[in-house]
């Protein structure tokens, strides 16, 4: 016969191995930062994949005119993937600043496309299966290609939720052709012109970069290259931009930046 004490210890070791079980089964299984639900019918729809949530998703309509940052990153997609040959990115940074979570995108009127990874280590390579992207890249009867110029990647904390204490870090294509430039990916719910960005430190030092001859637009991303004389260290980055439309100016649009000590 067991006795009660043992009983409740057995049935209470029992229940923490189950927790410990379901916890570490969560932390191994990488968010959906979109909903699952939201993801476009078919094969190519938005789900989980293996590491991955990656594909379609639905179609929306932009009803806001803010500043949105969709990608920091060095280099860019490669021109053109094969199926079955992995695309290696590595996130800039220390590897005691903690898991980033990716998102890659491409925002289009024609075609939505999202990729989400989490508990990814920076300053380790990831090797990305491009099987999804490379069928996407091909025009077919149902839908047209996907621009993989306006595919742009982010390594952040938070889910990559954007909140002000949102940290995004750098990511590298790696074996792309690149000058090693660090570069924003930036779009607006409405064409603007006139963007200039200021990077702060904490000790309150600012750098300023104007873009005269940068619009951002809804339907797409542009990418802007920051400026080589930042140092190594986080900035506060606030990038305003003039509706040229309106000619008013819209909400200026705040993150944190983490500027590596080493670049390709």
């Amino acid at each position: 016969m067991i006795r009660p004490l043992l009983r409740f210890a057995i049935s209470h070791s029992l229940m923490a191995a189950s927790i410990m079980s379901m916890a570490s089964a969560f932390s191994q299984s990488p968010p959906c930062l979109a909903e699952q639900s939201s993801g476009a019918s078919g094969e190519l729809g938005y789900k989980l994949r293996q590491s991955r949530c990656e594909g379609m998703l639905k179609q929306f309509v932009a009803s806001y005119s803010n500043i949105e940052l969709v990608g920091y990153q060095i280099g860019s997609m490669p021109a053109h993937l094969m199926p079955g040959v992995p695309i290696t990115l590595v996130t800039l940074g220390k590897s005691t600043d903690g898991p980033v979570f990716l998102r890659a995108q491409s925002v289009t009127s024609h075609l939505r496309y999202q990729m989400d990874r989490a508990n990814t280590k920076l300053g380790q390579e990831v090797a990305w299966q491009s099987d999804v992207l490379a069928q996407l890249s091909e025009a077919s009867a149902a839908q047209p290609a996907l621009d993989l110029s306006k595919l742009a990647i982010l390594a952040c904390s938070n889910n990559c939720s954007g909140s002000p204490n949102t940290i995004y870090w750098p990511v590298l294509f790696k074996g792309t052709r690149s000058d090693g430039g660090l570069m924003l990916a930036l779009r607006a719910g409405v064409r603007a012109d006139q963007v200039s960005i200021r990077f702060q430190t904490s000790a309150l030092e600012t750098v300023d970069a104007t873009y005269p001859d940068v619009v951002l637009v809804p339907d797409g991303v542009t990418f802007v290259t920051l400026p080589r004389r930042l140092t190594a260290g986080r900035y506060q980055v606030v990038v305003t931009a003039t509706d040229i439309a309106m000619q008013e100016q819209l909400k200026a649009f705040v993150a944190n930046i983490v500027i590596p000590s080493e670049r390709p």
